[in-house]
């Protein structure tokens, strides 16, 4: 059996995250991760990896904070939830408009990048339709979706100072295989993958 270095993680989240539910459980079942949830950024980020941000655009207030966190080697996992509202600019990201809900048939930009060893070429994924447009020219396409005969990206991560950051608008957290690619993305933001 491998060996894993633990995970610390810490997501901060809104009272009413239900949708999340089935992502953090996952998590959970992982014996080397360590999650804790929180609904306010604490004070001291240094007993954590990384930090995931549930709705990026309107629920921080210390984005500030956060940035110097990730400035200094931390992770930073945004997921946009159905929002429209500008990001911080270290992600190199921001949400196109909102499209309809759909079944979303999503691949990896790099069919090699090794976050997708032993993964499907392509998922199906169930939830609304939100490209991210790019911004910044070290962003890192990794995962997107196909739409009328586009690529659209829907999975992006970028250095920034020691650390990593990434955002989704992908939201389908109870599918398998998209759980594992973000516990793959955690560990890759907390430079242990």
């Amino acid at each position: 059996m491998l060996s894993h270095p633990p995970l610390s993680i810490l997501a901060i989240c809104e009272e009413d995250s239900s949708e999340l539910d089935s992502f953090f459980e996952y998590l959970q079942s992982i014996p080397h991760v360590l999650l804790a949830v929180n609904s306010a950024i604490p004070a001291d980020l240094s007993p954590f990896d990384v930090v995931i941000t549930a709705q990026s655009g309107e629920h921080h207030q210390n984005d500030q904070h956060l940035e110097q966190y990730v400035n200094a080697g931390g992770g930073w996992l945004g997921l946009v939830r159905r929002s429209i509202r500008l990001l911080p600019d270290i992600f190199g990201v921001q949400p196109d408009e909102i499209g309809p809900a759909a079944e979303l048939r999503v691949l990896f930009d790099d069919p090699d990048h090794p976050l997708s060893q032993r993964l499907p070429d392509a998922i199906y994924l169930d939830g609304v339709y939100q490209p991210l447009k790019t911004a910044a020219d070290n962003s890192e396409m990794i995962l997107y979706a196909d739409w009328h005969y586009t690529h659209r990206s829907m999975l992006v991560a970028r250095p920034a100072g020691e650390g990593k950051v990434a955002c989704t608008t992908l939201q389908a957290y109870h599918h398998p295989v998209f759980q594992q690619i973000l516990y793959r993305l955690l560990s890759y933001l907390a430079g242990v993958y």
